[in-house]
């Protein structure tokens, strides 16, 4: 293949593909950009999802604890230690 046509077919695929680009470039660009957008939302979404269970469980953990410290039928005094009760 001599030079002259090996530039000659590069110049003819650089042309083919910026005519491809102009007919086509907004749908291409329209297609990246609501790809984008659904991505980000389900990222998003995922997040959302995440930060509530934790949540959850964080509220959950302190209504336990609050239940614990206002037992009235089982009540814990922390200054007493929990030594086993021996009967003799």
């Amino acid at each position: 293949m001599s030079e002259s046509n090996m530039y000659s077919n590069m110049w003819e695929r650089a042309k083919n593909l910026s005519k491809n680009v102009r007919e086509n470039g907004l749908q291409a660009l329209g297609g990246v950009v609501a790809f984008s957008l659904f991505f980000m939302m389900g990222l998003v979404t995922l997040g959302a999802c995440l930060f509530a269970g934790i949540a959850a469980i964080i509220m959950m953990k302190w209504q336990q604890r609050k239940a614990a410290q206002n037992d009235v039928a089982n009540p814990t005094d922390e200054s007493a230690p929990n030594d086993p009760i021996v009967a003799a």
